[in-house]
């Protein structure tokens, strides 16, 4: 059983490439000579390449956003307490409570939880 089915694009070129290369370099086979199998055939490393390419260009664009994203939340982090200090609004008021934080007016005051007695143990004489 042929193992080309398992193998890639590329390895399969590249395969059928060097055994052309080693029994047969002058033989034309199927239209096409060595030569021509091997530009025709160029377009799918230079697609892996593009691609490879573009996922590196990914990678520091994501790198990038993370950083920005970093310093948007400390710019975010800043403006909501200059919000919050300023005495026309502070934490109570309808454009902090817009900004999806919880108004003092609106919070609840914390439940303490009671400890349940101990459950009555047995005796067993």
């Amino acid at each position: 059983m042929s193992t080309s089915r398992k193998q890639s694009i590329v390895a399969r070129r590249k395969q059928l490439i060097d055994s052309w290369r080693k029994f047969a370099p002058e033989l034309s086979i199927g239209g096409y000579t060595l030569a021509q199998f091997e530009a025709g055939t160029e377009v799918a490393i230079e697609v892996r390449q593009r691609l490879s390419d573009a996922n590196t260009e990914i990678a520091g664009v994501k790198l990038e956003r993370e950083q920005t994203d970093a310093q948007v939340r400390n710019i975010l982090r800043g403006v909501t307490n200059a919000l919050r200090g300023d005495p026309a609004f502070g934490d109570d008021c309808p454009f902090y409570r817009s900004l999806g934080y919880v108004a003092v007016s609106e919070r609840k005051r914390p439940v303490r939880k009671t400890e349940a007695p101990a459950p009555p143990t047995a005796n067993v004489a």
